[in-house]
């Protein structure tokens, strides 16, 4: 109902999606410093089409230098008192990674194979994927690395749904991506905004939705979906320095790059 108060308390609100629902809202937001060193690898970004098995990619070639880097931040967490490392991509990548290291994920039911995956080191980490499963958990907050390879990244036609779900009725109307000559949907490549540590500025270049209010639902499924999953190490209440490390050409919101 719009004729009562409402209080929302939410770490990813933003103001198109919330005024949708809520049109009178008033949004007050403050951030909290992470306390960790952030490096983003920009020139291999490990997505689901280069990791996982599709045709005429180098697929097992990328899981081999993921599975490589994470054992190297586990050596280097071994050399800073053993505080945890945390690998983290999308689930299907997760159970390709398991599926390397001879785990049969294919035969288990689905809960069995949820807490086989989060609850097995593998390479020396524990691992967890991006979406419902990160969220609301401590299980992590003294581990002292996280590992980011690659996003969540809705196709376009299931953003551009969600959409006209929560604007198509308005006055202006939801801009879509249009087909390519080969009929496929293609978001164009923008320069999104890279907040540096030191107070500088810089950009990468990667997917963005034209429309941007559709882009406040992409930021929302696939930026912030990675922050929650890097918030599992509880960045801003750590005493001690953490490491983050990011494989993929994505700015995350509130995270500093060093």
């Amino acid at each position: 109902p719009h004729d009562v108060p409402v209080l929302l308390l939410d770490a990813d609100a933003t103001p198109k999606i919330t005024k949708r629902i809520y049109p009178n809202a008033r949004l007050e937001s403050f951030t909290l410093k992470p306390n960790a060193e952030v490096i983003q690898l920009t020139d291999k970004t490990l997505s689901k089409a280069t990791v996982l098995d599709r045709p005429a990619v180098n697929n097992s070639g990328n899981r081999r230098e993921m599975a490589e880097l994470v054992r190297a931040e586990v050596y280097r967490d071994s050399l800073t008192g053993n505080r945890g490392v945390l690998a983290i991509a999308t689930k299907e990548i997760v159970a390709a990674m398991f599926k390397d290291a001879g785990y049969d994920i294919d035969s288990m039911d689905a809960n069995a194979a949820k807490a086989l995956m989060m609850d097995t080191p593998l390479h020396g980490a524990r691992w967890l994927w991006f979406g419902p499963a990160s969220l609301g958990l401590n299980t992590w907050e003294k581990f002292g690395t996280a590992i980011v390879f690659g996003r969540e990244e809705l196709p376009v036609g299931v953003l551009e749904d969600m959409g006209l779900a929560l604007f198509g009725d308005t006055d202006e109307p939801v801009q879509m991506v249009q087909p390519n000559e080969k009929g496929q949907m293609l978001l164009p490549r923008v320069p999104l905004p890279l907040h540096m540590a030191d107070g500088s500025a810089a950009a990468l270049a990667t997917t963005a939705h034209p429309d941007r209010r559709v882009r406040e639902i992409q930021e929302q499924t696939r930026e912030r979906s990675t922050g929650q999953s890097i918030e599992r190490l509880r960045l801003a209440n750590a005493v001690n320095r953490k490491r983050v490390v990011l494989a993929s050409a994505v700015p995350i919101p509130n995270l500093p790059v060093d």
